[in-house]
């Protein structure tokens, strides 16, 4: 190969003549998810994979790009004729028998959100060590990259004559819906606001987004149609749409939230969770924040500009799942004001506060996106939406300690449970007077009957502290424990 060649592809090639196909699927993946046009990358998909008619998508994406690819047009030959075995072009090497591999999976974490786990795709995985959660679900990713987004099918359907025809529920299983395995690495799951000073956007300007094409914002406006009846609620006005690659929303939410100011105010926020035992020193903060802010199931809703953003190529099974539950939030913050509420996306209550009404509202985003999924299943990925496995942080450029990461997940694994007590009790209008009746405690929220019951928080007496401090020392910060922080500081705290 000439030296010209990217490091990966080398990579995947090497690979290919080991006979490893399966490890060099998720490089070449990568490499196209960054450059759909790479005709060799295209073409060692096709001879990585095994289902022909992965091969034949793969083979004519690199027609598309260069039609006088022979080696393309040969492997198109054989499979139009059924060859059981296409042209090896690199023929495996035979492999030494290998010893099973020691488990690097952590021991389980102490304790549970909830004693059964939830029916369909719900998160049974909180018992995974935080630590091993973080690489386990990174490995998930590039192996289960996603089928539309590199594969043939149609990737949107368009719009039928009749939506209200579309906006039915369906009647046939869902389960029969199935599809290989993903082939663009889309993270999932959602981050709660932690213990972090609060930032005001600065308005300064970000990246500007491309317009979408018609199919997909004809798709959105559908899923937007759907949800929209689910909720009972009217259709959400001036939803703006964009869809990105990750880094691209990482530009975005730091452009928004990390400002002098900010960075500013992190020296004591270290010194606070480093003494707690909450994290070791020199964590980076400043990606906590950024993944504080948005949904890890690789999304954003940004109330200030009515605008979602969706990580992706384009709009295929798996993210019309993802933003079905951004949608939800456009709508949450149409009829109920999320600005107002001071929670999304920053904390500008105190922590208990916070987490109390973060857990209502991802927590309903979740219940309306699972009830989606269940009425409107996509023809394709359905199953790979089934395996998902959340990880806490969207932006995983280190490990997340567990008070990080078990925050992360409290608003949508407790706030899931709380929304559906709700509705089960009396449905969206109890949802509904929620927000008119917010939660206070996350005690509310781990044990929802207390909710009802009108059971507040207990008030600590808070004595002033500035005349007591010798001049060696100054208060930091005033901040209530309710009972999930408790739990945290228990089971991850400092033990002197």
């Amino acid at each position: 190969m000439e030296n010209s060649i990217p490091q990966e592809l080398k990579k995947a090639i090497g690979l290919l003549r080991n006979g490893k196909r399966r490890e060099a699927v998720p490089i070449l993946a990568e490499v196209l998810h960054q450059d759909r046009t790479n005709e060799h990358a295209w073409y060692l998909l096709g001879m990585a994979v095994d289902e022909p008619d992965k091969k034949l998508y793969a083979f004519k994406e690199v027609l598309k790009f260069n039609p006088d690819n022979e080696r393309a047009k040969t492997q198109l030959a054989e499979l139009a004729g059924k060859s059981e075995r296409p042209q090896e072009e690199f023929p495996a090497k035979p492999q030494p028998e290998r010893k099973p591999e020691p488990s690097h999976e952590e021991p389980p974490l102490a304790q549970t959100l909830k004693e059964e786990p939830k029916k369909g795709f719900r998160w049974a995985f909180l018992l995974i060590g935080l630590g091993g959660l973080i690489i386990f679900i990174s490995a998930i990713a590039l192996v289960s990259l996603n089928s539309d987004r590199l594969w043939g099918t149609p990737a949107v359907q368009q719009l039928t004559e009749s939506p209200l025809e579309d906006m039915q529920p369906s009647s046939t299983q869902a389960g029969q819906f199935t599809f290989p395995p993903t082939w663009t690495a889309t993270p999932r799951s959602t981050a709660a606001p932690s213990a972090l000073p609060t930032q005001t956007p600065t308005g300064t300007s970000t990246p500007t987004s491309l317009p979408l094409p018609d199919d997909v914002r004809e798709e959105m406006e559908l899923i937007q149609k759907q949800v929209s009846v689910l909720r009972e609620l009217p259709l959400a006005e001036n939803v703006q749409n964009a869809v990105m690659p990750k880094l691209k929303l990482k530009l975005i939410v730091m452009d928004l939230y990390v400002d002098d100011e900010y960075l500013a105010g992190l020296e004591d926020e270290d010194r606070i969770l480093t003494i707690i035992g909450f994290m070791d020193p020199g964590y980076d903060l400043v990606e906590e924040t950024l993944n504080s802010r948005v949904d890890a199931i690789g999304s954003f809703y940004l109330p200030e500009e009515n605008k979602i953003h969706v990580i992706g190529t384009g709009l295929y099974g798996i993210e019309k799942w993802i933003y079905a539950h951004e949608y939800g939030h456009a709508l949450q913050d149409q009829h109920f004001d999320l600005t107002t509420l001071g929670v999304y996306p920053d904390c500008l209550k105190p922590e208990q506060n916070c987490l109390a009404i973060r857990a209502l509202v991802e927590g309903e985003a979740d219940l309306l996106q699972e009830m989606w999924l269940e009425q409107f299943p996509p023809e394709f990925e359905y199953q790979d939406i089934l395996k998902i496995q959340p990880p806490s942080h969207l932006f995983q450029g280190q490990p997340a300690p567990p008070y990080f990461g078990m925050n992360a997940y409290f608003p949508y694994l407790a706030g899931y449970d709380f929304a559906s007590y709700l509705y089960q009790k009396e449905g969206w209008a109890a949802i509904n007077q929620a927000y008119r009746n917010l939660p206070t405690t996350t005690e509310q929220i781990l044990h929802p009957e207390k909710y009802f019951s009108g059971e507040t928080g207990i008030p600590v007496n808070d004595p002033p502290l500035d005349d007591k401090l010798s001049l060696d020392w100054r208060l930091l910060k005033r901040e209530t424990f309710g009972e999930w922080e408790s739990f945290l500081l228990l089971g991850y705290g400092n033990d002197e």
